[in-house]
């Protein structure tokens, strides 16, 4: 089982081609075959197969990453929507940097997949608005659906696109916004973010969330999932 931990070793090398942060990268390959090499010599097959499982399921994750990238930037050719999922992404993290000024205000950072989970978690935002004025809030989106009809909402002071999620990009986006306080609404749930925001003890709340049985983390393959739900520190669930 060990060809897992040098699969993932070779996803992990294709994300950082270009991208610089060699430490955060070997840090999290080494924390990964530590661990399954720990499991396999305690003779605890519980453990080995349970770890073995998780670094199957960043496998399998880091590549639906690599082909949904793929199949947006050829999607794009004659798809108008995944043109603009293309497009709001080029140069996201200039536009972040120039837009968004360094506060020392508190800032909630809300996400949501799409318009629909917005207006789920608009009454909660705009709640914490009304009782702080002060308070900083940046709103985002992963389609466009939800992007170019809210880009302009006033409830917050700025609206952006989530960079697609990889170990580098969550790093730089938590950099550029420091949040004091992260919802997410419904069904979002992107690993590399997760991990940032618990590696720097960053409250999490999802909002509106829903559990069905068919949900991968109720699957045998589902390790990697049940580890992002670790990774919340409060869930608020719609019947």
């Amino acid at each position: 089982m060990l060809f897992l931990t040098w699969a993932k070793i070779a996803f992990d090398w294709q994300l950082a081609k270009g991208k610089g942060n060699w430490e955060l990268v070997i840090s999290n390959l080494e924390c990964n075959a530590l661990q399954l090499l720990k499991y396999r010599h305690s003779n605890n097959l519980f453990l080995y197969r349970f770890a073995a499982k998780l670094i199957l399921g960043q496998i399998f994750y880091n590549l639906f990453l690599m082909l949904y990238s793929a199949g947006i930037r050829i999607a794009s050719l004659a798809n108008p929507k995944a043109k603009k999922w293309l497009d709001g992404r080029r140069n996201i993290f200039a536009t972040i940097n120039d837009k968004l000024p360094k506060t020392n205000h508190k800032l909630v950072w809300m996400h949501c997949a799409s318009l629909g989970e917005f207006e789920q978690g608009r009454p909660l935002l705009e709640a914490l608005k009304a009782n702080n004025a002060s308070l900083k809030i940046v709103l985002t989106f992963f389609s466009p659906s939800g992007y170019e009809v809210m880009k302009d909402y006033k409830g917050a002071d700025h609206v952006f696109y989530l960079p697609m999620d990889n170990v580098f990009a969550a790093k730089k986006f938590i950099d550029a916004i420091n949040p004091s306080l992260v919802l997410w609404v419904k069904y979002e749930y992107w690993f590399y973010y997760l991990q940032e925001l618990k590696r720097r003890n960053i409250p999490v709340l999802l909002v509106s969330g829903i559990f069905r049985t068919s949900q991968p983390f109720f699957k045998w393959y589902g390790g990697i999932w049940k580890q992002m739900l670790q990774n919340f520190d409060h869930f608020f669930c719609a019947e």
